[in-house]
């Protein structure tokens, strides 16, 4: 995928825009990758992210839980 957008990426913006980017399309590959089908598990993280307490003794255990693997 990274070779086929290679000149789409080429202005992607700014670095932080680069680094957003590609962690974004390597959560999507790993999805794949796992059997997941990457818009159902995005929506899904996107809609448990905020309700996890970074504060929580549970946290690490809960944001581990919405990994693609």
């Amino acid at each position: 995928m990274a070779a086929i957008g290679r000149k789409n990426y080429l202005f992607v913006g700014n670095e932080r825009s680069g680094e957003v980017t590609a962690t974004l399309l390597s959560l999507i590959e790993t999805a794949k990758a796992n059997g997941l089908e990457p818009l159902g598990y995005l929506t899904r993280a996107m809609r448990e992210l905020p309700l996890i307490d970074p504060e929580s003794s549970d946290a690490n255990a809960r944001y581990e839980a919405l990994l693609p693997i």
